[in-house]
């Protein structure tokens, strides 16, 4: 029986975004484009982290780790 003091031990995970911004984003089927689209989402993303490491890898042809595993959110933002 879960009371509702009863907490479920959370344990951090590891993500990679991987972001396409290539020119095929700047498309504007979704408002504003696909890139700024997919950046709010990711905004909205980092605020559901709690205690996880995250890594952003934006790609258009070659991918690049722009910003390596991380809890610092506020870094990954910038």
């Amino acid at each position: 029986h879960c009371g509702a003091g009863d907490r479920a031990a959370r344990r951090g995970i590891e993500l990679v975004i991987v972001l396409d911004t290539s020119l095929s984003m700047l498309a504007q089927d979704a408002a504003p484009d696909r890139l700024e689209r997919a950046k709010l989402e990711l905004k909205e993303l980092v605020t559901l982290l709690q205690g996880d490491q995250v890594a952003l890898v934006p790609f258009a042809g070659q991918p690049i780790v722009l910003c390596p595993m991380t809890l610092d959110y506020r870094t990954l933002e910038l």
